[in-house]
């Protein structure tokens, strides 16, 4: 009989960088800033696209047009083109429609929760599944790859292309 392996070890994955809430935590919090900046500070000029298509369906107009020369039409705050710079399925502005109702401001604001809100529910199915995976292959993890995961979520909420996102308004995180 072979002999048998002391169970008093300590665990490998107790003292893991990517078991620690902190990057997260401080993901969210960057992300909270940046929602916040975007809600008050920015134009979301993708949005307002999105926005004033859909206030235009829902006043029966054209979504594709800029009726900005109407007196009553709505306007997306750009207003550089003849035609509206809603370049999308008709779709996509009925889909807007219930956030439309609301002004401009308040539903620029609820945008980017809902934006910032997809983002996190991505980060956190990620930060399951590498702590999942860690768990799994936990001898074979090297501290660069632990440094790694660890700055992960950090990383992701700065990265260019996904703060471009948030601040322009775009749909590509819902």
């Amino acid at each position: 009989m072979p002999p048998r392996r002391a169970t008093s070890a300590p665990p490998v994955i107790a003292a893991a960088p990517w078991t620690s809430p902190v990057p997260l935590l401080a993901a969210v919090a960057i992300l909270a800033g940046i929602s916040g900046w975007v809600a008050t500070a920015t134009f979301q000029q993708d949005f307002a696209a999105y926005y004033t298509a859909a206030a235009a369906v829902a006043r029966r107009l054209d979504p594709y047009v800029n009726h900005l020369p109407s007196a009553d039409g709505p306007w997306d705050g750009i207003a550089i083109f003849q035609h509206s710079r809603f370049l999308y399925a008709p779709l996509m502005a009925d889909l807007f429609r219930p956030i439309a109702v609301l002004p401009y401001g308040a539903a620029k604001a609820l945008f980017a929760g809902i934006s910032a809100a997809a983002l996190l529910a991505a980060l956190l199915l990620v930060a399951r599944d590498t702590r999942a995976t860690a768990h799994e292959h936990a001898p074979a993890h090297s501290a660069l790859q632990a440094g790694a995961t660890w700055l992960m979520p950090l990383l992701w909420v700065l990265w260019p292309p996904v703060f471009l996102t948030l601040e322009r308004g775009q749909i590509d995180l819902l």
